[in-house]
């Protein structure tokens, strides 16, 4: 079950795109990056489907201190014309790096899935 965006944060957008011209739902962002990503793949010809927080993964880390157990929960999830799902992470350029091994573990699960992964930055 995806989480819900519940509270509003003064230094983040939270909102929703409702493409009713081309989706029969609406999709929930929790950030300016989130909100433009949205609006491109929008504009993307082969992009069929944009589901926010399409699911959660239990995943274990190693935060530098031993692995941990930790859930993630990315973005959206991309249903592409030829069939391919697709999750997104997006992600501030200057985030990346810190979040390199989560992101691995993420991709290595998501792959055993049948899904793709991507990262989108600024």
């Amino acid at each position: 079950m995806t989480r819900k965006v519940v509270t509003r944060a003064p230094h983040r957008e939270v909102g929703v795109v409702n493409p009713a011209w081309l989706l029969d739902h609406a999709v929930e962002h929790e950030s300016h990056l989130e909100r433009r990503f949205i609006m491109v793949a929008l504009a993307c010809p082969v992009v069929l489907d944009i589901v926010h927080q399409p699911l959660q993964l239990t995943l274990v880390v190693d935060s530098g201190q031993g692995p941990t157990e930790r859930k993630y929960t990315p973005d959206f999830r991309l249903t592409l014309a030829d069939g391919t799902e697709v999750i997104v992470e997006c992600k501030p350029a200057k985030f990346v790096d810190q979040n390199q091994n989560l992101f691995a573990q993420a991709e290595a699960a998501l792959k055993v899935m049948g899904y793709a992964f991507l990262i989108v930055t600024d």
